[in-house]
């Protein structure tokens, strides 16, 4: 009545006891209900204070009642005094929402208590404490960041108000952790983008009636920039509302979902406009918010027409959005409406989904794990399942489920995501995590294979020095000496093929590449390999005839192509057909994305294929990998197939494998094509003799030894250096003297790089020939690239030595 009359009146405490419960407490506030200039009633807002008047009831009475009532309260609960800041009471919610025991808060100091508040928050968080606790009037609601005693970090929202404590002032306070609607609000970013040039203007608006985005539309028609309107509240700008109204609206729309209200705007410059605002509640993973679309009605009427072409639109988004959506009762299960998107994927009719239930949907076996996930969350968070079509076809889904209000019901909305495809993905992602796994341990076990190699190849190259020299001592092999010496050539050649093998898995470099046919390739590879094919072995070839020219070091191919050919001839006990085929492909760029370890470009493929016994998917598993063999101890080293995939990959090339048990074996290869002209093969088992100096430098003192003896056997004058730095010394002195130098790639201190830039320095003209049981990384390649005269693999043949020597200093 007074409030009628036009008498203002402060808020109340009022107490009642409703029927069959117990007594409430309750705060109202009162305002007058207009129309026009009369005041035709009021409107009352209670808010629920009961669990507040009774901790007050509680401190007053006992302390160990307080501890009763509030010790398991959802929210925290702590009581302090004093300044600094010392805590009298927490409960245990306070104490987990930190990560400490109630005893340990309790004992805290005041500098340890403020180690709980992030430093970007203490001093507000303080300030604010000390002045309400001096009894000024501060916010009592705010948030701030905890940090826990993991060292995490949490967002928490504070109520505070002062109280009575054993005679003294002191704060009570209750604790909320909002980390997670912390996180939810950085999600309401992703939404932007759909309503960013909305023709009306989009506000996002939380409980306290923050304006948390707008559109470009809203910042253009109220004149304010993007900032501004993120730092005000809604009321600042709608005149239909303050902070009491707010709240009151704020109950009202979460019991009504979606409200229609006409209101006035004001923009910067102040003039107001007539709007139609159309609020709608959302409740994200319990996170709350007001989505309003404002429409500016100045220019038009406002009309139950305009009102359905609205409801239209919005059933055109719900329609045309490229996802099924399904929405179903919560009391009956039974679907409500779907979209066209779930009429399209799932075969059935809107009236047959109408007479439906999603648990027709699911597969049987999901049944009860979808009904739990339904009755226990309001808000179903994103979960996988799988669906079926009217035609029986199943395909996995990913689905979010959200509590709506639909037609008066309480229902629930399912937006459906087809994942095939990202499944697809996943799995894709995880063969190439595989690839990857498997290339890193194929390449330690190269880089161990190339060191061994290398040590090996110094020791065979001062063995099979001496024996050449011995061999040119006694070139009967009717004789003692001879057969021995004849041994020991055999021994360090088969040896020397061992760490060919090894070097070529460890990728140690191309060190002698040129053009070459590949089809003349195969034919002397296979010319040299008839001793090993058994009568019942037919070979066939299928060559491109104008098959591109490929840079490649031709031993290595051979090798590669060797072992293909033992393998298929291993794989072929009764016999078959070897069949060698050879093709110029294009790989392009469609093909290199859905085989990212291809690159674009011209290839020329080849393939070897026989008719054996093929192999079965666990051996196809591991067959590039070193000491793996099917054949034995006897019979493999299990270092052929290794060897191959090395070679491969050091040219730049791709090798892959078809086979299928009792149906045969493909190993396909494809290898960078070149326009450069092929050069043939010679064959040279000739000494070439010569004269003039050679500086040899390497830090092997037997590979020292046995070259400079194989070097004076040629007619040369030979000196020697240990290492790099010597070297350079050497050569600065003596360069119009030396007419070659002989370099080791890799030595301790200088490497045989550094070695040759610091002499191309002395002179840019120095024929420098590498000499190299191992180059790592195609170092050897980079030299030859660099102006390097040529390349000569240890341990060296005394043929090829001297060849490579003379043509060298003749040049």
């Amino acid at each position: 009545n007074e409030l009628i009359c036009g008498k203002e009146i402060q808020p109340n405490i009022i107490e009642y006891s409703p029927e069959n419960r117990e007594k409430i407490f309750a705060e109202i506030n009162a305002s007058p209900l207009k129309e026009g200039n009369n005041i035709v009633g009021c409107i009352a807002i209670l808010r629920n204070i009961t669990q507040h008047k009774l901790l007050e009831e509680s401190l007053r009475e006992s302390e160990e009642k307080y501890r009763n009532l509030v010790e398991y309260m959802l929210e925290g609960i702590a009581v302090a005094r004093d300044v600094p800041i010392r805590l009298v009471y927490a409960n245990t919610t306070l104490a987990n929402m930190v990560g400490y025991t109630v005893e340990e808060l309790l004992s805290f100091s005041p500098e340890n208590l403020m180690k709980l508040i992030h430093p970007d928050d203490r001093g507000l968080f303080f300030q604010r404490y000390e002045a309400r606790l001096r009894g000024e009037e501060v916010p009592s609601r705010y948030e701030f960041r905890a940090i826990r005693k993991d060292g995490s970090v949490i967002w928490a929202k504070i109520s505070s108000s002062q109280i009575i404590y054993k005679g003294k002032p002191a704060i009570q306070a209750s604790f909320i952790d909002i980390t997670e609607q912390k996180k939810s609000e950085k999600e309401l970013q992703l939404m932007k983008f759909s309503i960013e040039h909305s023709e009306d203007s989009v506000f996002w608006i939380d409980s306290s009636a923050n304006i948390i985005y707008v559109n470009n539309t809203a910042c253009r028609s109220l004149g304010y920039s993007r900032d501004e309107l993120l730092s005000m509240k809604i009321y600042d700008i709608d005149l239909n509302y303050t902070e009491e109204k707010w709240k009151e609206k704020w109950e009202n729309l979460k019991k009504n979902r979606t409200i229609t209200v006409e209101s006035l705007h004001r923009t910067r410059n102040g003039k107001i406009f007539p709007v139609e605002v159309l609020f709608n509640y959302l409740k994200v993973d319990d996170k709350e918010y007001n989505f309003a679309f404002v429409r500016d009605i100045t220019e038009r009427k406002k009309s139950e027409e305009e009102l359905r072409a609205s409801e239209q639109l919005y059933r055109s988004l719900f329609e045309d959005i490229a996802d099924p959506i399904l929405i179903f009762d919560q009391e009956t299960y039974r679907f409500l409406d779907c979209n066209k998107s779930a009429i399209k994927r799932y075969g059935y009719t809107r009236e047959e989904f109408l007479n439906m239930a999603p648990h027709n949907l699911h597969p049987s076996e999901e049944l009860k794990i979808v009904e739990k996930n339904i009755d226990d969350q309001e808000t179903i968070l994103p979960h996988r399942y799988t669906h079926i079509t009217k035609y029986g076809e199943k395909f996995p889904v990913e689905i979010h489920t959200q509590e709506i209000m639909y037609k008066g019901k309480k229902a629930w909305i399912s937006i459906i995501r087809d994942i095939t495809e990202r499944i697809k993905a996943e799995e894709e992602k995880r063969k190439l995590q595989e690839q990857l796994f498997y290339a890193q341990k194929m390449e330690s076990i190269g880089r161990l294979a190339g060191g061994i190699a290398h040590d090996f190849n110094n020791i065979l190259t001062s063995v099979m020095g001496y024996a050449e020299l011995l061999k040119m001592e006694f070139p009967d092999t009717t004789t003692s000496e001879g057969k021995a010496v004849d041994v020991i050539l055999r021994g360090t050649e088969r040896a020397a093929n061992l760490t060919k093998q090894l070097l070529g898995f460890a990728r140690g470099g191309k060190y002698n590449p040129v053009p070459i046919n590949i089809n003349d390739v195969i034919r002397d590879v296979v010319s040299m390999s008839e001793k090993i094919f058994e009568k019942n072995i037919d070979v066939n070839y299928e060559f491109e005839q104008k098959v591109k020219t490929i840079e490649a070091d031709r031993t290595q191919m051979e090798q590669v192509l060797t072992n293909l050919i033992i393998n298929a001839k291993d794989a072929m006990p009764l016999g078959g057909t070897l069949t060698f085929r050879t093709e110029n492909i294009y790989i392009d760029k469609e093909y290199s994305n859905k085989y990212p370890e291809f690159k674009t470009g011209n290839y020329v493929k080849i393939s070897v294929s026989d008719t054996g016994i093929g192999m079965t998917e666990e051996v196809k598993k591991h067959i590039f990998e070193p000491f793996f063999t099917t054949k034995g101890l006897a019979k493999g080293t299990g270092l052929g197939l290794a060897t191959v995939y090395g070679i491969i990959k050091n040219h730049n090339g791709y090798i892959n494998v078809y086979s299928e048990a009792g149906k045969g074996t493909t190993f396909n290869i494809y290898l960078p094509a070149s326009t450069k002209i092929a050069v043939r093969k010679e064959k040279n088992e000739k000494i070439f003799r010569g004269s003039g100096t050679i500086l040899l430098i390497d830090d092997e003192e037997d590979v020292r030894n046995v070259a400079v003896k194989q070097l004076e056997s040629l007619g040369y004058k030979v000196i020697t250096a240990s290492d790099g730095i010597k070297a350079i010394d050497i050569y600065a002195r003596n360069r119009n003297n030396i007419d070659l130098i002989l370099l080791d790639m890799i030595m301790p201190g200088m490497s045989g790089i550094k070695t040759y830039l610091n002499l191309k320095k002395i002179n840019p003209d120095v024929k420098v020939l590498i000499i190299s049981g191992f180059s790592q990384n195609g170092r050897a390649t980079e030299l030859l690239e660099k102006g390097a005269t040529g390349f000569i693999q240890k341990p060296f043949n005394l043929y090829r030595l001297s060849e490579i020597i003379y043509k060298t200093l003749k040049e």
